[in-house]
Order: structure tokens, then sequence, then C-alpha cells
């Protein structure tokens, strides 16, 4: 888990910033996790959906964090494609 430290570009190029403006008191944290392949994530992924100590956890988060405001994307290694 990673934590802002500066938020606005450098040498020339666009921060986080400038694609969405944070509230008073919000933060940005920053989190990777790395599976082995995409049949490990997508196993990963739907035994989460199925797990009901997951599911009560997600409800009892979604009280403090409005997860419509999180960002999330995948990355694939594009070295190991070559």
């Amino acid at each position: 888990m990673y934590q802002e430290d500066a938020l606005t570009g450098r040498h020339g190029s666009m921060g986080l910033l400038n694609l969405f403006e944070l509230q008073d008191g919000e933060v940005v944290f920053l989190g990777k996790v790395i599976f082995p392949s995409k049949e490990d994530y997508t196993q990963g992924m739907e035994g989460i959906k199925q797990d009901d100590l997951l599911k009560h956890l997600y409800e009892q988060l979604a009280e403090f964090i409005d997860f419509t405001s999180l960002i999330t994307s995948t990355f694939y290694d594009a070295e190991s494609e070559v």
C-alpha cells in the first residue's frame, strides 16, 4: 500500500490532480496485487464473490468507504508477452 507524496505533475507531465479533485481530508492510496497468471486472478475473484466472510467484510467497509470513488485497473506484464 502506498500513500500519496506528490499528486501534481513533474517535469512537464500531468499529475493525478489533473484527473480528479480531492475533497478536504481525502488521502490517496495506491495498492498493488500481483497474481501469477490471469487464470489465478479469475479464480481468486470468483472465490471472493462466493466467500460469505468476505462479503460481510465488504458490507462493513461500505459503511465507511465510498466504493464508487475507487479507481481500479488491471495490467499485464508486457515484457512477458514479447
